[in-house]
């Protein structure tokens, strides 16, 4: 049987339903068995009914065994994306591997890829992994952002994009913010309570007419309607309503800057936003620049929010406005009045809806601006010593200034139309008003209509009216405000996630290591525990290429023992990066497969150290499962490390840093979670006092900290000179061959061999190695060397230079 053969396959495992009975009683006699999960990270479709995870058992197979799991909410909340489950697991002697089956919920709208986590606890007869004692499943989502009634539209590209009608955009996101961000009860509420605001300006406008024609009207008619037994005392009453509204509509206002329906809006996009860009494939990574993402989150999010709000306070707005309106046709059945408000409200809403092109166009020039502004600023900041170093410090300087120059006249235009509007309604309003007055006066003045009506709809037009006009114009002009944001939103939350080929490499590689093991577990091997490791690592007819058809390998079929050391060599422009990354399951290949057994876990080191704006401390303890929270043995692993690779300088940062605040937001409410500790100021900054080889260094270091089981190195020694190099490799050699670097030597039997794939361009690296990779630009092919088999290998020495501290 050909184990590497996609073709091959077993009967689906049935899942397993966790019934405790008598049979799964197990007598723990200290089992040194392995359980873990067979993968750190799972993926599941939400239209797929359930979600199965393996539980594998690594070791002797003597004995029964058992351990409970259960699920554990992250981004995913249980009962709207999964279906909490928890049980308990048996493994019957022999028996390596166990199914459970968690349900998956669709909730028939988008979402960003969401995940929760999966967690191993009492173990019976058996030690839990190390690192897999836990896994995490994300939950890929199957519907377009905002829904799928623009499917067709976003499959054209830019073009159909454009062609989407921007009022049924917002409204099918108006849909969506109010399921998704739990803003339903605070949505109804805003809509009801605003109305409570129009019936108090009815009762104004009421007051209004009622002191006019009744508290200061002269006749016996009169003070028959007084509400108290002098009009002193009724005016005095009636005053008190002025007071009144004002008080309910402050607590009112202020209920709803703690329901912050804007900030709740905003945060749902910007969490979006950044969960879908973390999971952009490398295309679609290249289609969108840091600056896009900056301007999307600070100002795009904000602005579509803005546009949510704005279209529930039109509802309060239309309810002022119609309380304007049934209060002209009680007291003032007049068709002039009633024709005046009735006209001027559609005559604003007309010209609104004829003003929306010119508002967005020129709102796509400001951000057109905008992005360039931050473009700069972000270059200027990143590659500072780049203009420098070639006297191009004055250039940024005047390209910044004309861009910001350019800003500022795109804001003009902007900014007239928003005033304009304004103007508009002011004018139109004072076109009634003359109107009138002219042709009401003779009539108030012959007694023929009321004083208090006359006076009360001229107050109408000229304060209440205009007011709420004024405010449905700026409604509308920030519903239009959020159509290009939202629209760039649509763009870039439909761009294509790696998600859907990760899942099925995920799932071919659990797929072969569950058939690999099978299969050795049924042959009988003397003097062998752990049946996994003698899983190889391979790919079978690996072919890539780039987006624009350019081939760069071709056929690849390659095949390595855990517990190996390769080299990757070839000449520049050859495609070993490339090599790399697909081993690394960075790149995914065009056709073929790449397999790595999926309880392996792999650590890509990049050529170019990355280090974060936190303590160092943090920065070493990134790959560690519980980064803020280590223990004061992790902390002296750590520096044990640090001490084999000459870090003494690190060291000190450490201990200085020892005590100081890592919190980005003090104020900010600790997390249950573990989570990475930024620095809000450059207060205590070493990114810029070290130098590039010990960054280097600290790179690497945070690798073998990580303790992967597979390490593959980008070209991360290139630059370091010979001895140096030669130096960190006997490291990473030692790192092999002692399965992890400073750990316990009691426990080293029982763990995985640790592999390691480096790129080099120094063929007296690349000789140190067990097998060499050679990458062959002129066919595309790899061919593989064996330097030493397994029983052959030479170990590089470490004694001197190399070795761990006592702990």
């Amino acid at each position: 049987m050909n184990l590497a053969d996609e073709e091959m396959g077993l009967a689906e495992r049935q899942p397993l339903l966790p019934k405790k009975t008598a049979q799964d009683e197990v007598v723990d006699v200290g089992g040194i068995d392995i359980v873990q999960f067979n993968s750190a990270i799972y993926y599941a479709d939400e239209r797929e009914i359930t979600m199965k995870v393996d539980i594998i058992r690594v070791g002797t197979m003597k004995g029964r065994a058992a351990v409970k799991y259960s699920t554990k909410d992250a981004s995913a909340k249980g009962f709207e994306q999964y279906e909490p489950a928890s049980g308990r697991v048996v493994f019957e002697e022999g028996e390596n591997t166990k199914t459970i089956e968690i349900p998956v919920l669709d909730d028939g709208i988008w979402t960003a890829t969401k995940e929760f986590k999966v967690c191993l606890t009492d173990q019976q007869n058996c030690t839990l992994g190390l690192y897999l004692h836990q896994c995490r499943v994300k939950i890929l989502n199957a519907e377009k952002f905002p829904s799928d009634q623009f499917v067709d539209d976003l499959e054209k590209g830019e073009d159909g994009l454009k062609a989407i009608n921007d009022w049924d955009l917002f409204f099918e996101y108006f849909q969506l913010n109010y399921y998704s961000s739990d803003l339903q009860w605070q949505t109804v509420l805003v809509i009801v309570l605003d109305q409570m605001v129009a019936v108090m300006l009815f009762i104004t406008l009421w007051v209004g007419v009622y002191l006019v024609d009744t508290v200061f009207a002269k006749g016996g008619s009169s003070s028959q309607r007084l509400l108290l037994e002098d009009r002193t005392q009724t005016a005095a009453l009636v005053a008190a309503w002025f007071v009144l509204p004002h008080v309910v509509t402050c607590a009112w206002e202020a209920l709803k800057v703690h329901i912050d329906i804007v900030g709740v809006s905003r945060e749902y996009l910007q969490m979006s936003m950044m969960r879908q860009s973390l999971d952009y494939t490398s295309e679609s990574r290249n289609k969108m620049s840091s600056g896009d993402l900056n301007v999307a989150i600070t100002i795009g999010a904000e602005a579509v929010a803005k546009g949510y709000v704005a279209a529930l306070n039109l509802s309060g707005t239309f309810g002022r406005i119609l309380a304007i309106v049934v209060f002209i046709c009680i007291f003032q059945r007049d068709r002039l009045a009633i024709g005046s408000a009735v006209f001027t409200v559609l005559a604003l809403v007309v010209f609104i809806c004829f003003r929306v092109e010119s508002a967005r166009s020129t709102q796509e020039a400001v951000e057109k601006r905008l992005m360039l502004v931050d473009t700069l600023v972000e270059e200027s900041s990143n590659k500072h010593r780049l203009f420098s170093d070639y006297n191009k410090r004055g250039v940024m300087a005047d390209m910044f200034a004309n861009a910001a120059g350019r800003f500022s006249k795109a804001r003009i235009p902007d900014t007239l139309v928003h005033l304009t509007g304004q103007y508009v309604t002011r004018f139109l309003c004072g076109v009634v008003i003359f109107n009138y007055i002219v042709r009401k006066t003779s009539l108030v003045l012959d007694g023929h209509c009321s004083l208090g009506i006359f006076l009360a709809t001229i107050s109408i037009f000229s304060t209440y009216l205009v007011d709420n006009m004024i405010n449905l114009n700026d409604q509308m002009m920030l519903i239009v405000d959020a159509f290009v944001p939202l629209k760039e939103f649509t763009n870039f939350l439909n761009f294509k996630l790696e998600l859907e080929a990760l899942k099925k490499a995920n799932r071919d590689r659990r797929r072969r290591t569950t058939v690999y093991s099978d299969q050795v577990h049924l042959t009988p091997r003397a003097g062998r525990s752990n049946d996994y490791d003698s899983i190889p690592i391979m790919t079978k007819d690996m072919s890539f290429q780039h987006s624009k058809g350019h081939t760069v390998l071709q056929g690849v079929n390659i095949e390595l023992g855990q517990g190996d050391i390769a080299a990757v060599v070839g000449s520049a422009g050859s495609g070993k990066a490339t090599l790399v990354q697909l081993l690394a399951n960075v790149l995914t290949p065009t056709t073929g497969t790449v397999f790595v057994p999926s309880h392996l876990r792999t650590l890509h080191v990049s050529h170019d150290p990355m280090l974060m704006h936190t303590s160092m401390l943090q920065n070493l303890a990134l790959g560690l499962p519980d980064p803020g929270k280590i223990s004061e043995e992790g902390r002296q692993r750590i520096i044990s490390i640090l001490e084999m690779l000459n870090l003494t300088e690190v060291i000190e940062i450490i201990n200085t840093e020892a005590g100081k605040a890592d919190v980005f937001d003090e104020d900010a409410e600790p997390d249950a979670e573990a989570e990475i500790k930024f620095r809000t100021n450059a207060d205590g900054n070493w990114e810029n006092t070290i130098s590039h080889s010990v960054k280097v260094k600290v790179h690497l270091a945070r690798a073998l900290i990580a303790n992967p089981e597979v390490m593959v190195i980008d070209r991360t020694l290139q630059g370091l000179d010979d001895e140096e190099a030669k130096k960190l490799l006997a490291i990473i050699f030692k790192h092999v061959e002692e399965k992890g670097l400073c750990l316990p030597e009691k426990g080293r039997a029982a763990r995985r061999p640790r592999t390691v794939v480096f790129s080099t361009e120094d063929p007296a690296h690349a000789a140190l190695a067990d097998t060499i990779l050679e990458v062959h630009a002129k066919d595309h092919s790899v061919s593989q060397k064996r330097l030493r088999s397994s029983s052959q290998k030479a170990k590089v020495s470490t004694k001197g230079s190399v070795g761990c501290f006592p702990r």
